[in-house]
């Protein structure tokens, strides 16, 4: 129940409601919230922009270094979809310097491009208009600065109501569920009246629990990997959805049904990162309104486990969204990490270094992921198999362990990467060397793809059919019909243990060994829960070993 004014959203969303809502959102955050205001660097801008002027009819490409600017810049956040769309080229690079025919641009570029004419906005960054598309060294060079790009804008536009370019920024409304909101009861309104001790407040509405979480969930933009750093980065976000406008800033949540602000009690309750919740803690500015359950008791916490736990919550949401192309699973998370390692280097000793999706700090209990919905592992090179970059699937972290003493068995002995470009960005290869203890176990596949293993001669697993109290699953890292291709003699290595033996964990990787190279394995999965029990019994006495993963 909220005693916030539940405002009825209209049946069509069009750009004279869009500018309303834009401006009063926009004066309230660069008025009032200091965190947004020193977000961005107003006198950064991108290589390339857009220029907007009002009086022309036509965009130009302009070339930053060339120009005097003043002024801010928008950013479009929106999904290239299955359709051609106009894009820069090295062949019409020259004719783009001159001005770009609207009439060959998608109908949200052009909506975008009106939007920020009439809200005051002289420039634009659209990426495919201001990265060469067909020029590979272009493309590594722009990407590698999307962290910039998008946190120096003044405002990011997000085409969250749309699957492809073409289906603009505004939609008709479909009023699904209980909308608007009912009003409570009189009885309950006047509880909630006298039990907040103020008679001003307004009558109380009935919210849907799930609410922003379906405001959010069921937008394109929310499910693309490519987009997903956009949100974080920016340092306002307004988000064109086709249920409702709504708006992210490093401060406050904004939509049509609470323009004054979405109620912390609605934003709680969503599974989906808030991009307030996440600027809190990367500004070290904790609250109770911390409560997202992969962060929870975070305050709590030394610096170099706040960083970890705020990074494994980024890539479990991360990993949920799709990507077309999953040899940019790094490159498109590439601002995002720049972004963590500015914000988080200067609270911790020592070296900061990102390693193929995974900081040096965390191992090697950053070993320790899960990956669930996977299909095969790519065939082509991500990253080495110890990363959760290598695989085509959601990334989950076991999180109680927050809550139990535990000690590693397992110790890093070195990390070598090797990168296209930089440290940000694609990697050409890499490998562990790590030091703990590893042994050989059997293993089988049971029926409906149930993997399980053992490793004590006197109790083997006995057949596909009959299953065995002494075996533990093993959860692979790719999809369950071609995951055992190739597997050989499997062997697990213990990289961490609770103090407590009735706790549960996932903490035994299951490597494979590489033909012709001594000591040297793949990932291919993890073990389930283990207890401490478990863990005992498969490995004390076991001696420690090197050995190198890739």
């Amino acid at each position: 129940m909220l005693d916030q004014m539940a405002v009825e959203v209209p049946p069509r969303s069009n750009l004279s409601r869009a500018l309303t809502l834009a401006r009063k959102w926009l004066v309230s955050c660069t008025v009032s919230h200091a965190t947004c205001m020193d977000n961005s660097k107003p006198d950064w801008y991108p290589t390339r922009l857009l220029e907007i002027e009002p009086r022309k009819l036509t965009p130009m490409l302009i070339e930053t270094k060339a120009c005097q600017l003043s002024g801010g810049y928008a950013c479009l956040s929106h999904c290239w979809g299955s359709l051609p769309i106009t894009r820069l080229l090295r062949d019409n690079y020259d004719s783009f310097r001159k001005g770009i025919d609207p009439a060959l641009l998608p109908k949200t570029f052009r909506d975008a491009i009106e939007f920020c004419k009439e809200l005051g906005l002289r420039y634009l960054w659209i990426d495919s208009l201001c990265i060469i598309q067909d020029s590979l060294d272009d493309w590594r060079e722009e990407s590698n600065m999307m962290c910039q790009v998008y946190r120096n804008s003044t405002l990011c536009l997000s085409a969250a109501g749309a699957a492809d370019a073409s289906k603009g920024l505004y939609f008709d409304r479909k009023i699904e569920g209980n909308y608007p909101f009912p009003q409570c009861p009189a009885f309950l309104s006047d509880r909630c009246k006298r039990d907040t001790q103020n008679s001003s407040y307004r009558d109380w509405y009935l919210v849907p629990g799930d609410f922003y979480t379906n405001l959010c969930a069921k937008t394109y933009t929310f499910d693309r990997a490519w987009i997903f750093q956009e949100r974080f980065l920016a340092t306002r976000v307004l988000h064109f959805g086709r249920r409702e406008i709504f708006w992210e800033c490093c401060t406050a949540n904004y939509c049509e049904t609470f323009p004054e602000g979405v109620p912390q009690d609605v934003i709680g309750r969503t599974d989906i990162l808030p991009k307030a919740t996440y600027e809190r803690i990367r500004t070290s500015s904790y609250t109770q309104a911390i409560i997202h359950p992969r962060i929870f008791d975070i305050s709590s916490r030394p610096v170099a486990e706040q960083m970890q736990m705020t990074w494994e919550a980024l890539i479990t949401e991360y990993t949920r969204c799709d990507l077309s192309n999953l040899g940019d699973k790094l490159i498109a998370l590439s601002g995002m990490a720049q972004s963590v390692w500015l914000d988080w280097r200067s609270k911790l000793s020592g070296d900061v270094q990102y390693l193929a999706g995974v900081w040096n700090i965390h191992l090697p209990h950053a070993l320790l992921w899960a990956c669930t919905r996977c299909g095969p592992r790519p065939a082509a090179y991500i990253a080495p198999t110890w990363s959760w970059a290598s695989t085509d699937g959601q990334i989950d972290f076991q999180l109680h362990h927050w809550k139990h003493a535990y000690e590693f068995t397992s110790t890093i002995l070195d990390v070598r990467i090797s990168y296209v470009k930089s440290c940000w960005g694609q990697v050409k290869d890499g490998h562990i060397w790590v030091k703990g203890p590893i042994r050989k176990i059997n293993w089988l596949v049971r029926k409906e793809y149930w993997i399980y293993a053992t490793h004590d001669e006197e109790h083997p697993l006995l057949t596909e059919d009959t299953p065995s109290k002494y075996g533990i699953e093993i959860v692979p890292d790719e999809d369950y019909d071609v995951c055992t291709q190739g597997w050989g003699e499997l062997h697990a290595l213990l990289v961490m243990r609770f103090l407590d033996p009735g706790v549960q964990s996932q903490c035994v990787l299951v490597l494979n060994p590489v033909n012709d190279q001594c000591n040297t394995f793949h990932r291919v999965g993890i073990m389930s829960q283990m207890s401490g029990v478990q863990v005992a019994d498969w490995f004390d006495g076991v001696a420690q070993q090197a050995i190198k993963i890739i």
